[in-house]
């Protein structure tokens, strides 16, 4: 019989087979599924589990008793899953580290054991169709790193009980600045698609360790939080409702390093203007990434300002504000302002450079 032979001779055995010959004959004994063990080593440290491309649930039974311990990464993107899948992550799984969930209705239950395991450093759920109000209830206390995407604001409330999160990652929620004001460990936060729900009203909320802050496809109504450690600040495709969204971005003036700015909407004189008074205000600004258009106002509308602005904050020629255009096409513009402003001071204080080589 095969699991007389030795183990040199199996594992060769193994090697000839297919993945489904490979994982019924790891059935068959306990020496044979050790040998397959070792034959496959890291081949299902990464779980994909998806509706098209799985295998049956006997077969992830055996990947997950045999190499459970190895699996640091799970993803799993279908509705109809094994009732007991949860259950035999939660007990095979204990070295797991990422995980990446679709959650329906037909599900849930059987994905509760996973959101609560110590184990996990980033949960990423995707909800799809479940509408029940604990969806996040289940998710252990201590959770760091959360990536939620498609939940509803009832369920998005649960958030504030998640104390320990120092990253997070959400779309769709309204006053999602109130919710994550709880969060006193939160140090990255980022906030998508919120255009047509415009934030709190009132958003004067502190965030003590938050150093990074992005808010994408966004509408900013009055202010944004108060973060006295932020030095990163991504704002993509949003939409101000304030006149001097500058004086706002400047009371970050002692910690701001990085700012991407690309507004929603087409105001290049407006937004360059107010570009003069971040500049002016923020004493640590390293890097500034905006739109090729915003760019060229300031040098043809606002140079003098930009110059006496840049000073003011201490930029010279060992000191230049790095500045690069959002979507790449920086060495094209550099060569046309260079060309139209080839004597100006301002090449002493400012370079314009390519994203990849800059060091953020």
């Amino acid at each position: 019989m095969i699991q007389n032979l030795p183990t040199e001779i199996t594992d060769k055995v193994f090697g000839y087979l297919k993945e489904t010959d490979q994982l019924q004959l790891a059935q068959v004994s306990q020496q044979l599924g050790c040998v397959f063990a070792r034959h496959a080593r890291e081949k299902y440290k990464s779980l994909y589990i998806r509706e098209e491309e799985t295998w049956s649930d006997d077969e992830l039974k055996v990947i997950l008793s045999l190499f459970g311990s190895t699996v640091d990464y799970i993803s799993i993107q279908c509705t109809n899953v094994l009732n007991q899948l949860g259950e035999l992550i939660e007990k095979y799984c204990n070295n797991l580290r990422y995980v990446k969930l679709q959650i329906t209705n037909e599900n849930f239950n059987a994905f509760k054991p996973v959101l609560n395991m110590t184990c996990i450093e980033t949960l990423s759920l995707y909800n799809y169709d479940y509408r029940g109000i604990d969806l996040l209830q289940y998710v252990n206390p201590y959770c760091k790193n959360l990536h939620l995407d498609g939940i509803s604001t009832a369920q998005g409330l649960h958030i504030r009980k998640l104390t320990h999160l120092e990253k997070l990652e959400v779309n769709e929620i309204r006053n999602i600045f109130e919710i994550c004001s709880h969060l006193k460990k939160l140090r990255e936060l980022t906030v998508g698609n919120g255009l047509g729900n415009v934030s709190d009203l009132k958003l004067d909320y502190l965030y003590p360790e938050l150093e990074h802050l992005m808010l994408s496809f966004f509408e900013i109504a009055l202010d944004l939080p108060v973060c006295s450690k932020l030095k990163r600040l991504t704002l993509l495709s949003i939409a101000y409702y304030i006149k001097k969204f500058g004086e706002i971005i400047g009371k970050y003036a002692n910690t701001l390093k990085y700012l991407h700015l690309l507004p929603y909407y087409s105001k290049d004189e407006f937004y360059a203007n107010n570009l003069i008074i971040v500049i002016r205000k923020c004493k640590r600004l390293e890097f500034l990434i905006t739109r090729k258009g915003i760019i060229r106002v300031l040098f043809f509308s606002f140079l003098e300002s930009l110059i006496t602005a840049l000073k003011e904050n201490g930029f010279n020629t060992d000191r230049r504000l790095k500045m690069e255009v959002h979507c790449g096409k920086t060495d094209e513009l550099k060569q046309e302002l260079m060309n139209l402003f080839p004597n100006s001071e301002v090449w002493n204080l400012i370079t314009l450079i390519q994203f990849d080589q800059m060091y953020i």
